[in-house]
């Protein structure tokens, strides 16, 4: 292995920059060395191309090992512009300078516990106007459906009563008003059976209006329920935590007297 001479500008020799990469060094010397064979230079030449080829497999050993190059970049022969430019960027340089701390205070701690009380208490509120609401539109509802009710069983009951007549009109009537009385009976039974069909309907939906006034009842029962055992809850935690407060101001006021005394 042949050792590393500083004397030698091995980056002039294979014609490349102190900051060249791998990849240019490698290829200037493949360049190089083709150029420089003695093969391609018989004759007077050869022995020049000869110590030229030694040379640049010597600069390309040198430049093409990491380790050596680092090596060979700490002592190597530096040109007067180089050197100069080493100099200038030394005293140009000016550090980074760390970024200044913001002189912006910080923002106050939030208060937590009041925000969630507040938003508990819109949601309570909301709640309860839903709740409001809904008993609003289920009364008008219901109070339209029993009158609906009322309506169809009053004129189920005067057809009934008409029904009742004929027949007995029928039982003493003339054969000229037989079939008058019979269509009239015939007409009062239909209209019965259409408006029997319309009280069923609604019957069945005054039925669901109330299971359902029930079920959403309970649900508002059992939310005001849970509300409350909250609110006690949070009323205790909010107690003790006033009460271990007044017991620390209490101490502390203790022993600044007890400090004065002595």
């Amino acid at each position: 292995m042949a050792p590393i001479a500083p004397m030698h500008d091995y980056y002039g020799i294979l014609e490349i920059k102190p900051d060249a990469l791998y990849d240019e060094i490698r290829t200037s010397y493949r360049r190089l060395a083709r150029l420089h064979h003695p093969d391609k230079n018989v004759g007077r030449g050869s022995e020049d191309a000869t110590r030229r080829t030694q040379i640049i497999n010597l600069a390309w050993e040198v430049l093409g090992d990491t380790t050596k190059r680092i090596e060979y970049d700490r002592s190597r022969p530096r040109s007067a512009t180089e050197k100069y430019n080493m100099a200038k960027n030394t005293h140009t340089a000016t550090p980074e300078t760390p970024p200044s701390p913001s002189c912006q205070p910080p923002p106050p701690p939030r208060n937590t516990a009041a925000e969630e009380q507040a938003r508990a208490e819109a949601l309570s509120k909301a709640k309860r106007q839903e709740w409001l609401d809904y008993e609003k539109q289920h009364e008008q509802k219901t109070r339209e459906c029993r009158n609906t009710i009322k309506l169809l069983e009053t004129e189920i009951a005067s057809l009934t009563i008409k029904i009742d007549d004929n027949k007995a009109k029928l039982a003493v009537s003339s054969p000229q008003e037989s079939p008058n009385l019979n269509m009239d009976t015939i007409n009062a039974s239909t209209a019965i059976q259409i408006k029997q069909t319309y009280l069923e309907k609604e019957t069945a939906r005054l039925r669901r209006l109330n299971n359902e006034l029930q079920y959403r009842l309970a649900c508002e029962e059992a939310r005001l329920t849970l509300e409350q055992h909250l609110a006690k809850h949070a009323w205790a935690s909010q107690t003790r935590a006033a009460r271990a407060t007044a017991e620390h101001e209490m101490q502390e006021q203790a022993r600044r007297q007890q400090s004065k005394r002595f």
